[in-house]
């Protein structure tokens, strides 16, 4: 999907029209219901594999559990033309 992606980029780069692309991608996932909750049909679910593999490292992005929230919109403006 990526490889598509930029593939599209590269074809439409070079115009002088304005595109759009919007890509959804879903991490690595097994599939099949995991969980006692899930659906009863395909759902995205977590490999084992992958479970808990950053368990314990702190994020360094200094917006992760920032305390002074005063300065932040409680949500963005309306558009308008």
């Amino acid at each position: 999907m990526g490889k598509l992606a930029a593939d599209f980029i590269t074809r439409r780069a070079g115009a002088t029209k304005p595109f759009f692309l919007y890509t959804s991608l879903l991490t690595p996932h097994a599939g099949n219901p995991a969980e006692p909750d899930d659906p009863p049909y395909p759902t995205p679910n977590v490999k084992d594999t992958y479970t808990d593999v950053f368990a314990g490292r702190a994020s360094t992005d200094p917006s992760s559990n920032e305390e002074q929230m005063d300065d932040k919109p409680i949500r963005p403006p309306l558009l308008t033309v």
